[in-house]
């Protein structure tokens, strides 16, 4: 950015003292523009190898690149001369305008939608109409010449002219206009295409570092309002099960003790004398497990089955079942073939990296996403569900048919990947993004 507004501050300085009224050499004004020119060649290239390197600003470069590009289409096709040319109809003096000099305009409205006018206004401006003014023009005498003089912009590229009677007829040269490329018109228009490139793309990358933050600080909140849901969610599950299940400590901490309390009356155990908790750590992927008796108490008049046990370091959740013994046969309290679940905090390997739960790879085949192909409901739940599940640190992946009818403005990245063989036919596999979730679709 920093270079871009250099380049751009160099480029005014140029134009200014290039215009100053005082006469200027027009070699000296010809040797500042190729300076600027190189100055400019060597901040485009820099720029355009930086931007190289990052996705995001080389997709910013790309299309700073076209939207100059656009501009000065318009521009380029004016370049190879005085257009009309035609000497009887109208001419410059000098012929090829000088940019921060004086040009005078003839024009000889004979044979013209302007013929026998007594008022003729020259219309002008410069690259593409930029600046746009007018002047009467005077008819010299004893001819049907008519004259004006205007000044050419230190910034012109290519003149753009039009004459009139001052009221709604105009001599538009059949729409096309009149256009005159002044004295080194391409170099002004390639010192105008990379400034419009650096200009542009300074633009776009600000604003994309203005999105970027804003987002941040989006998500960040979002982070935090969900973080705290989630622990009053949590709060509210271990309040709802206190009847059957609580510990002492509340929350459980990697490397400290804690007490389970358990009450067997409002389960398949009830009744039971003997109560065992059978565990493990880590979704029972732990090397370490257990196997503990628990004792009866009595809390506020209840009885209760307690056991006390030690938390490993490394761990982040403990897993585990209740039940009435360890023989064959034994009944087993496993929460409905759920287990119990307790999140452990503070965990961390030998290295002292934290240690949590890997995530799911989730797969929803289906035949609707919202945005791109949906019927009812299920088309919005697929994606929404999706999202949700990503946010939690999950990898989300949607399968769905290549629909002929989906509106695949909204799928980013679409691009065949492979395919295979099956029902009697070769099965094409395309890939893409869509609202954020990986979804890929059979063709």
């Amino acid at each position: 950015q920093a270079q871009a507004q250099a380049a751009a501050e160099a480029q005014a300085a140029a134009q200014a003292k290039a215009s100053v009224a005082a006469p200027v050499d027009l070699d000296e004004e010809l040797e500042i523009e190729q300076e600027l020119l190189a100055q400019l060649r060597l901040t485009y290239a820099e720029t355009e190898h930086i931007s190289a390197a990052i996705p995001s600003a080389a997709k910013d470069w790309e299309t700073a690149v076209n939207t100059s590009a656009t501009k000065i289409a318009g521009l380029s096709k004016h370049l190879g001369g005085i257009a009309p040319n035609d000497p009887k109809l109208w001419t410059l003096d000098p012929a090829v305008p000088v940019p921060g000099f004086p040009v005078t305009v003839s024009y000889c409205p004979d044979n013209r939608v302007l013929h026998g006018k007594s008022n003729i206004v020259l219309h002008y401006g410069s690259n593409d109409w930029t600046g746009a003014a007018k002047v009467r023009m005077q008819q010299l005498a004893s001819t049907k010449m008519f004259v004006a003089t205007v000044d050419v912009p230190a910034h012109a590229a290519v003149m753009d002219f039009v004459f009139s009677d001052g009221g709604a007829t105009y001599d538009n040269a059949d729409k096309q206009d009149f256009h005159a490329p002044v004295r080194n018109a391409s170099q002004k228009l390639e010192i105008a295409r990379m400034s419009g490139v650096l200009e542009k793309f300074e633009e776009l990358t600000t604003a994309r570092a203005t999105k970027e933050e804003a987002d941040r600080i989006k998500n960040e909140r979002r982070s935090k309002a969900k973080a705290e849901a989630k622990a009053k969610a949590s709060a509210v599950t271990l309040k709802q099960r206190q009847h059957v299940l609580y510990t002492s400590p509340a929350q459980a901490q990697a490397g400290q003790s804690l007490e389970v309390y358990y009450n067997p009356n409002n389960t398949c155990l009830a009744g039971s004398s003997t109560v065992y908790m059978i565990g493990s750590w880590n979704r029972w992927s732990h090397t370490e497990t257990f196997k503990l008796p628990m004792s009866e108490v009595l809390v506020n008049g209840e009885r209760r089955m307690v056991v006390e046990l030690n938390a490993p370091a490394d761990v982040f959740v403990m897993d585990f079942v209740f039940s009435n013994g360890l023989h064959d046969g034994a009944t087993y309290d496993n929460r409905g073939n759920m287990d119990y679940h307790i999140p452990v905090l503070g965990g961390k390997d030998a290295a002292g990296v934290a240690v949590k739960e890997k995530p799911l790879h989730v797969v929803s085949v289906s035949v609707e996403m919202a945005p791109i192909a949906k019927v009812g409901g299920l088309g919005d739940v697929v994606t929404s569900l999706g999202l949700a599940v990503q946010a939690e640190g999950h990898k989300v992946e949607v399968v769905l048919p290549k629909y002929d009818v989906m509106k695949y403005d909204h799928i980013q990245d679409l691009k065949e990947e492979e395919g295979f063989n099956w029902g009697g036919c070769y099965n094409h596999v395309y890939s893409g993004t869509v609202e954020g979730v990986k979804t890929h679709f059979i063709d």
